[in-house]
């Protein structure tokens, strides 16, 4: 992959290995990379998660993709 990616992961995931978001990451080609492992997490980032979480979380995504993307 040589595109700019995002790879978000909860620490506390146990339905996947965080450790596989790391190789993912260790293993992509692209220069522009971002891993995000967020402690206490579960599984699904963005359901479950306490209200302040997941805001910050969403806020993370939404900051990458702005500093990603060309004003209009």
């Amino acid at each position: 992959m040589k595109h700019p990616v995002l790879i978000l992961h909860g620490e506390s995931d146990v339905v996947t290995s965080p450790a596989m978001s790391q190789e993912l990451y260790n293993r992509c080609s692209s220069i522009d990379k971002t891993l995000k492992i967020y402690p206490t997490c579960w599984h699904n980032l963005l359901v479950g998660e306490p209200e302040e979480i997941s805001k910050n979380i969403f806020q993370d995504v939404i900051d990458w993709i702005e500093s990603h993307t060309k004003p209009l």
